[in-house]
């Protein structure tokens, strides 16, 4: 619902950035396996109150990186994922 209504209405975008919607949103943008189109309604909510919310843009992009959480499938693939401060990304390396 959050998604859809805020599309294109700039009350609205701003209703939920200065709520602290934004970042409740962002808690959403990750897979979740028993509700796999979450991530994926909480990206299209995170863009449609980005394009109209300048203030929502300005406090994503002063989020900070806390560190990278351990994963036991990528521990049972043998892999592992470390931040590259050069680059900004993540990186997957064989262990």
């Amino acid at each position: 619902v959050i998604a859809n209504m805020s599309y294109r209405r700039k009350y609205i975008q701003a209703l939920i950035h200065d709520t602290g919607g934004v970042f409740l949103i962002l808690n959403h943008c990750q897979a979740d396996a028993s509700s796999p189109l979450a991530r994926e309604w909480a990206l299209w909510a995170i863009r449609n109150i980005c394009e109209g919310s300048k203030e929502a843009r300005e406090a994503i992009s002063e989020l900070q990186k806390l560190g990278v959480e351990k994963s036991t499938q990528f521990d049972k693939a043998g892999l592992s994922v470390e931040y590259d401060e050069e680059s900004n990304r993540l990186r997957i390396k064989k262990l």
